[in-house]
């Protein structure tokens, strides 16, 4: 047996009795291929060579049956026409919605991509709405972080809101992955949090920040599991950076888990061996996350390898199931 037969029955093998087909789920696409491009606007040709058919056509040549495709970026850029959000100033045609066409034409599921708590557009429109340290220093930006960080406990949520409402009236997606949903772990000061803890009688030592930051995340997610839901009530909805111990209570918001398997940057192979673990008996379906990258991109340890890939790709079939939760929610 040669290295694809063997992949290819270790697939079946792994597929051969769904645990959600006992719980009267739909069955999760098993090849999915996720997007992830942030493209500034100093890049002045976007989109300019984009074919949707040859796009969709080489997805259904490498059998994928879902992908993640970008809405909104790191830099705060939209990928569709748009009346709220800012479209990229060099895209010359609607990516999202000729991608979400030309895809569901080959029966391969859509979601797209929402960057939340990363925004580098908003923060230079709103720095009010960035979040603070205890000591007023913003948090994220050059020189401590590529990305300065949104607090999402700012209006900025209600302009997320606004546009992912236009997002799933315009098109018709199979669900949502919201990327960097996150709080500093020591608490935000801005002028909304510190209110916001007063008001609910929370003060500013690590248990009550510990429960505001947690009260936060939820808000969040109700408010854009709401949204995607009064449009496609069976929608798929995912919040990338909140998977942690202690999430529990936040289930009822997913649809699935996403768990990444990187060579490096924090999400490597020891990364995904002890979560996966974890993340087994939340009660949720899985999807395991690998990737290729260019060589230019250093901390990522360049392209990958056949055997690489084969080992992630073996991992997750074989870690993908999930079982009953082991103890009570909370």
């Amino acid at each position: 047996m040669n290295r694809r037969e063997f992949l290819i029955t270790s697939a079946a093998v792994g597929l051969a009795a769904p645990a959600h087909a006992a719980q009267g789920r739909e069955e999760l696409p098993f090849r999915q291929v996720h997007l992830d491009f942030h493209t500034s606007e100093l890049i002045g040709d976007v989109g300019a060579d984009f074919d949707a058919g040859e796009f969709a056509a080489t997805l259904k040549a490498a059998r994928v049956n879902s992908i993640n495709v970008f809405a909104k970026c790191h830099h705060g850029y939209a990928y569709y026409d748009t009346k709220l959000a800012a479209r990229h100033p060099a895209l010359k045609v609607d990516m999202l919605g000729q991608m979400i066409e030309a895809c569901h034409a080959n029966g391969i599921h859509v979601l797209y991509y929402y960057s939340l708590v990363w925004d580098v557009l908003a923060s230079r429109r709103h720095p009010e709405w960035l979040a603070t340290t205890r000591e007023h220093q913003r948090i994220g930006g050059p020189p401590t972080d590529a990305w300065p960080w949104l607090c999402m406990n700012t209006p900025y949520l209600d302009q997320v809101a606004a546009e992912n409402e236009e997002l799933v009236a315009k098109y018709k997606v199979d669900g949502a992955w919201f990327d960097i949903l996150k709080q500093n772990s020591d608490g935000c000061f801005c002028q909304w949090c510190v209110a916001d803890r007063a008001k609910l009688n929370l003060k500013d030592d690590p248990a009550s920040i510990k429960i505001h930051n947690k009260l936060v995340a939820k808000r969040v997610e109700e408010r854009l599991n709401s949204v995607v839901h009064k449009r496609f009530p069976a929608g798929l909805t995912f919040y990338n950076s909140r998977l942690v111990v202690g999430v529990r209570d936040e289930l009822d918001y997913y649809s699935h888990i996403e768990i990444e398997s990187l060579p490096t940057g924090g999400w490597g192979y020891t990364h995904f061996q002890q979560r996966v673990r974890y993340m087994r008996t939340l009660g949720k379906d899985m999807v395991g996350m690998t990737g290729r990258f260019h060589k230019s991109w250093g901390d990522f340890g360049g392209l990958k390898n056949q055997a690489a890939l084969d080992f992630e790709c073996l991992n997750f079939v074989l870690r993908g199931r999930s079982t009953p939760p082991a103890r009570p929610p909370g």
